[in-house]
């Protein structure tokens, strides 16, 4: 999976779980879901960090999320 379709799957993952809020548009809910993407992606790269593991791969997802619309 390319970094880019990682990280459509993490926000429409964290699309799928968001609670219904009134008032809430689609987009905010993409932004919140891009927002939880990015926290949980940090973990994953600290934790990969501290092993001295990290081929790159999370610092391209992260970067995808950063980007994405």
């Amino acid at each position: 999976m390319t970094p880019k379709e990682k990280a459509k799957e993490l926000i429409d993952e964290y699309v799928d779980i968001m609670p219904p809020i009134e008032n809430q548009t689609g987009k905010s809910i993409i932004k919140h879901a891009k927002q939880c993407a990015i926290i949980a992606v940090d973990a994953i790269l600290s934790i990969l960090n501290e092993n001295c593991i990290n081929d790159g791969y999370w610092d391209e997802v992260k970067e995808e999320l950063n980007k994405s619309n």
